[in-house]
């Protein structure tokens, strides 16, 4: 566990390892609080059951004396001051639960934001490699039972065992024997019962992200093939998937809860058999009855914090267990998260804006996808000047979006140089370079959103400019639509990933929103294919007239879409086999001739 600790103290910034030392200085006050809580009631019971100390005993007589009081105004004393002390200990017990809560939870609310800046932070190759339903468990599932289930144990077991050391340093001083045995007694129980059930605590432990990564991945797959579903009405296999699962899900959890609860039970039985037999332990060498009520009160008393703290103690010990997988899976993300973010925060983020002014130019550059033994592009040389058109030809899965994808920044090269403007694509400009850029994918996200917030997606919704969203809309020929159809228009809610839209309107809206920051290089992969000729040719005519300066780059199947290309790159099996006019290409390129005629 102090291992685990230390790992864990690595990943907290300097605000909440003082927030922690503060928390501890807590704990340990609840703990001598519940003592002195407990050693409260004793004076009031003494003079209780020997009423004879209020007149024997030297420091109740300097008492009366000085305060001029009788003997039942200081049972009264004793009374109100035990309840006194009391109150100020479960106000210290309300302070502690709440300052833990505030703790723990400023950690997971960081841990948690730090890990989605590092995921969206990552580069796009790390996204290809990634499933992006295990992200979204680690984010949602992970962090929080890593932060509950092992940061909090381990503070919820330092304040039971606060507790229970200064209760027993306290009814040590009373009988040493009796307290031992109790205390050897119950610790000795529960672990007995850890030790003989730890193994199937990490059982159910391991279990638990296992359930977590299947059942987000199955979710959403079903969800998302909802049409196919209701077709082919295959609804069962999906079900038959889930339902093993989610039945282990249910045992597991079931078997987890008995085994925190059940040594409850019995150590609480233990617990009364051991004061029975301190009872009788008692009446065996005193007759003095006054007393032995007085001492039995106090164990009483004792035991009803001991305990609950022992119990809880246990209940934090198999937690901190059944989370310990989940820290383990995100540790390394969070590690770097927090190393990577502090790097960053040494230097002051200055805004700059990059102009595009002479040539994007590819430099022997080579690609090979992670895991993948065959190189995806090989491009020895080509430039592309500022507010030229260019059009990427070739056969399907010839290496046209990996050339997009390098020329975004998304991807970097294995071997060679992207060159902007004279200067090597590397980290520090793609920053920059991607601010000029738009991008309107085949396949393009749509959020279940308003339409002027999907056009406008990332932006501030709180300051959004209407009449720029009309002027794209407007562009991408679906202003006529939006306004003429929908009653709602820009603020229409299209539903999970548009689904209210047929696919041409989600490409025009897509072709909107790459035009929505007014970029300098706008990159079309495929961006009409759903759209029907006449009107694909219309919006591409319409984003030329748009256009004046700016740089178009264009894949599509379609090649007559590509006419007035001031150039045409033809890609096969990732290298650049020919570039030219449209006209040249179809009289000289057979490659090029046959995917004219295809059309």
């Amino acid at each position: 566990m102090i291992t685990e600790y230390k790992k864990v103290v690595k990943l907290l910034t300097k605000r909440e390892k003082r927030r922690l030392y503060f928390l501890t200085i807590i704990k340990i006050f609840s703990g001598i609080m519940d003592t002195l809580g407990v050693a409260s009631i004793a004076p009031f019971l003494a003079v209780l059951s020997k009423p004879e100390i209020l007149d024997n005993n030297v420091i109740i007589l300097r008492l009366k004396e000085i305060f001029d009081l009788n003997n039942q105004s200081i049972i009264f004393c004793f009374a109100f001051g035990s309840l006194f002390i009391i109150i100020i200990n479960q106000f210290v017990r309300l302070l502690n639960s709440w300052y833990e809560k505030y703790a723990i939870k400023n950690i997971w609310w960081s841990f948690h934001c730090k890990l989605f800046k590092f995921y969206l932070t990552r580069p796009y190759s790390f996204h290809i490699q990634t499933n992006s339903k295990n992200l979204l468990e680690k984010l949602q599932v992970e962090t929080s039972l890593a932060v509950d289930g092992t940061i909090a144990s381990i503070y919820q077991i330092l304040g039971n065992i606060a507790t229970c050391v200064f209760l027993f340093f306290f009814l040590l001083v009373i009988y040493p024997i009796v307290s031992i045995v109790i205390f050897f007694a119950a610790g000795a129980s529960y672990w007995l019962i850890f030790s003989r059930l730890k193994k199937k605590i990490n059982e159910y432990a391991e279990f638990q992200p296992l359930f977590a990564e299947k059942t987000f991945v199955l979710i959403d797959r079903a969800f998302q093939s909802i049409k196919d579903i209701i077709i082919k009405n295959n609804h069962t296999f999906y079900l038959n998937l889930l339902t093993p699962l989610s039945k282990k899900y249910a045992k597991t959890n079931i078997n987890y809860n008995a085994i925190l609860i059940a040594p409850k039970a019995i150590v609480e039985t233990l617990a009364y058999v051991l004061l029975l037999s301190v009872t009788f332990y008692f009446l065996s060498i005193s007759a003095n009855f006054s007393s032995l009520v007085i001492i039995l009160a106090l164990y009483a008393f004792a035991l009803q914090r001991i305990l609950p703290a022992v119990q809880g103690i246990y209940q934090a010990i198999s937690l901190y267990k059944f989370s310990l997988p989940s820290l383990d899976r995100i540790y390394k993300d969070l590690l770097s998260a927090k190393e990577e973010f502090e790097e960053k925060n040494k230097f002051i983020e200055k805004k700059k804006k990059f102009n595009f002014s002479d040539k994007i130019e590819l430099l022997n550059v080579e690609f090979k996808y992670p895991n993948s033994k065959e190189t995806a592009l090989r491009i020895k040389h080509f430039e592309i000047k500022p507010g030229s058109f260019i059009g990427i030809a070739g056969k399907t899965g010839s290496g046209k979006t990996t050339l997009v994808d390098l020329m975004l920044g998304l991807l970097t090269p294995n071997s060679g140089k992207i060159m902007i403007d004279g200067n090597i694509l590397n980290d520090e400009l793609t920053k920059l370079w991607q601010t000029q850029l738009g991008y309107a994918p085949q396949f393009p996200f749509m959020a279940d959103d308003t339409i002027k917030n999907n056009i406008t997606l990332g932006e501030d919704t709180d300051h959004l400019d209407i009449e720029k969203i009309r002027e794209v809309a407007k562009i991408a020929q679906i202003d006529e639509f939006i306004e003429n159809n929908l009653p709602k228009k820009y603020d229409t809610i299209i539903g999970e990933n548009g689904i209210k839209l047929s696919g041409g309107q989600r490409q025009r809206l897509s072709i909107a929103r790459a035009l929505f920051k007014d970029p300098d290089i706008i990159f079309f992969d495929e961006a009409t294919n759903s759209l029907d000729v006449l009107t694909e040719k219309s919006i591409i005519e319409s984003v030329i007239k748009y256009k004046k300066n700016k740089t178009l780059i264009m894949i599509t199947h379609r090649l007559p879409t590509l006419q007035n290309c001031d150039e045409i790159l033809m890609i096969n099996k990732g290298t650049l086999v020919d570039r030219g006019s449209y006209d040249f290409l179809k009289k000289n390129n057979q490659t090029f001739f046959e995917l004219e005629k295809e059309i």
